[in-house]
């Protein structure tokens, strides 16, 4: 008889970005890359329809949709880009294909500055390496997103997604 696993918290050190961390909840949406999209990165609302493309230095909090993930959303032929040599990191979607993401439930990311348990999550809206990557107290905050665990510079860390990702502290 086969076990059912519902969680994948054993191996913290062996996670990856993009991989959903647990099976309790979670609500993976798609849509079509307007751009590549890598995984474990912030998303947002594409140019139309359900579009949606990586995070820039120019989104907003409001904007984010979710967090990629390696879950494939439909057949493609050319498959998701996985990289190789020095891009092996950097792995994504192309543009055309269908992202997954996750809207709601936990997630695995890499955390570049280092977080505490509890933290808010930050998105880095910087260009470079980082762009759209997770951190804590610099660049766009995500003030309904906590860190679930305590997360060493370059690790990768946990974190709840609960649709809601942030809410403006002035009105619209």
């Amino acid at each position: 008889m086969a076990i059912s696993q519902n969680e994948f918290s054993i191996y913290p050190g062996q996670a990856y970005e993009g991989q959903i961390a647990t099976l309790d909840r979670p609500r993976v949406n798609s849509g079509i890359a307007d751009d590549t999209v890598w995984f474990g990165r912030a998303v947002v609302r594409g140019a139309a329809g359900r579009a949606v493309k990586a995070f820039t230095k120019d989104s907003k909090a409001a904007d984010v949709v979710g967090v990629s993930v390696r879950h494939a959303a439909a057949m493609s032929y050319d498959g998701p880009n996985t990289g190789n040599g020095a891009s092996a990191m950097k792995s994504g979607y192309f543009k055309g294909q269908h992202v997954s993401y996750l809207r709601d439930g936990a997630i695995r990311v890499l955390c570049v500055d280092g977080a505490k348990a509890g933290d808010t999550v930050s998105i880095i809206n910087e260009d470079g390496d980082n762009l759209g990557r997770f951190t804590h107290g610099k660049g766009i905050e995500l003030n309904c997103v906590k860190w679930r665990d305590t997360v060493p510079a370059g690790g990768m860390g946990w974190i709840e997604l609960s649709g809601t990702l942030s809410v403006s502290a002035t009105p619209a």
